[in-house]
This record gives structure tokens, sequence and C-alpha cells, in this order.
């Protein structure tokens, strides 16, 4: 079994990633998807040729 030691040098930054499953409502998502894909609908129609 190899040993990895654990070292937490002062003043350094730490990255921590987690995923909250479930975390929001389904309807939020859902709300959140429908304004994503308006705004993306509308910058698409500044660079449609009319």
């Amino acid at each position: 079994m190899s040993y990895l030691p654990h070292i937490y040098p002062l003043s350094a930054t730490f990255f921590i990633t987690f995923r909250l499953a479930d975390s929001l409502p389904q309807h939020n998502i859902d709300q959140i998807k429908e304004e994503y894909i308006c705004s993306a609908n509308k910058i698409k129609e500044k660079y449609i040729d009319k």
C-alpha cells in the first residue's frame, strides 16, 4: 500500500468540486432553460440576414 502524505500549505488556494444532484426543483430548471433559449434566440436574430 502506498502512502501519500497530506500537505496543507499556509496561504494556499484549494478548489473543491462537488455536485448537488436534485438541488433545484424541476420547475426552476425548466424556467432557467426557457430563459436561456429565449436569450439565445434574441442573439441569433441579430445575425440572421433578413
